[in-house]
């Protein structure tokens, strides 16, 4: 029986992918090259907080002296703007009166990170933003004004975002009001977030789930083996499923997510798979098209491509 903290049920995990590969080293070279920012946009569900969290850490094992944060961009309800400096702010554990005035927060604000970045015995801070098509035009000119406070004492600032696709909409709009230079200044390189988009790099998923990610940590127990071990130790591997696995996730994908799987459906439907695995665990488990076109249904990935994938990513 599997444990029930696994990560695999809850989900809480990370397994690379050609995608984060990808997303990982042009980040790399927009740091390494000090870019102002980069934009990484696609639908719902593909994996793109999970990158924004992966690459915190991505970038300070790469970067040892750089200094990283993160938000996740939060819409308060009745008002026209997100206010990011405050929630950058939080997330730097600013000390805040209730009733402080914004340009109060943004000195503390910035003063934190320079202290930070000092600290670290660099000159860059990296940003990385998600949910970035929240911003309004006001978040956008707190940023541009952050950028230049820290331009002004040495610090480079670098922002990496990742975003839905209505955040062409948030730069054409900018660009009508002829508010260009916020977009040079942040908005200036998209980039198509992929999800899982050809067997290959579902092949590469399998692959982690059977030899690769463990636990507990340091257990060298690999997923695969921890629901079924029975199996496992007579060689049984989910990569050798990847065709037909392939096949029924594309078989409910329409619209944007044609050859662009959602991952929250991908590892749900993995999942799905390793539960039935773990009931049935024994020499000779073969997984049959039944069993597995059960695990796809069981994501709901065909409901949610009707509602959700009918718009192609610009």
């Amino acid at each position: 029986m599997y444990d029930l903290d696994h990560p695999v049920i809850e989900t809480q995990f990370l397994i690379a992918s050609n995608e984060i590969s990808r997303i990982s080293t042009i980040v790399k070279d927009r740091v390494f090259m000090r870019k102002t920012g980069v934009i990484f946009y696609g639908p719902a569900r593909l994996g793109k907080s999970q990158c924004c969290k992966a690459l915190k850490g991505y970038l300070m094992a790469t970067f040892p002296k750089l200094y990283v944060n993160s938000v996740t961009v939060i819409n308060r309800e009745g008002l026209n703007c997100s206010n990011i400096i405050r929630q950058l702010a939080d997330i730097e554990n600013c000390p805040i009166k209730s009733r402080e005035t914004r340009l109060s927060i943004f000195k503390k604000l910035t003063d934190r990170i320079v202290l930070r970045v000092r600290e670290n015995d660099c000159n860059q801070y990296v940003c990385l933003i998600d949910e970035f098509q929240r911003l309004r035009s006001a978040d956008l000119y707190q940023l541009a004004d952050l950028y230049n406070s820290l331009d002004n004492v040495g610090i480079k600032m670098t922002v990496v975002s990742f975003a839905m696709p209505e955040v062409i909409q948030l730069r054409d709009d900018l660009f009508a009001s002829e508010q260009r230079q916020i977009i040079a200044r942040f908005m200036s390189e998209f980039i198509v977030f992929k999800g899982c988009s050809s067997i290959d790099d579902l092949t590469i998923i399998l692959k982690g789930y059977d030899s690769i990610a463990e636990y507990p940590p340091g257990s060298r127990i690999t997923f695969t083996q921890a629901f079924a071990p029975i199996a496992f130790s007579s060689g049984f591997r989910l990569e050798k499923y990847a065709k037909p696995i392939w096949l029924a996730l594309t078989g409910c994908a329409i619209g944007s997510y044609r050859n662009n799987l959602p991952m929250e459906h991908v590892l749900f439907s993995i999942k799905y798979i390793l539960m039935w695995c773990s009931s049935h665990d024994r020499d000779g488990l073969v997984l049959t098209d039944t069993q597995i076109m059960a695990g796809v249904e069981s994501s709901s990935l065909q409901d949610f491509c009707t509602y959700s994938g009918k718009s192609k990513v610009a």
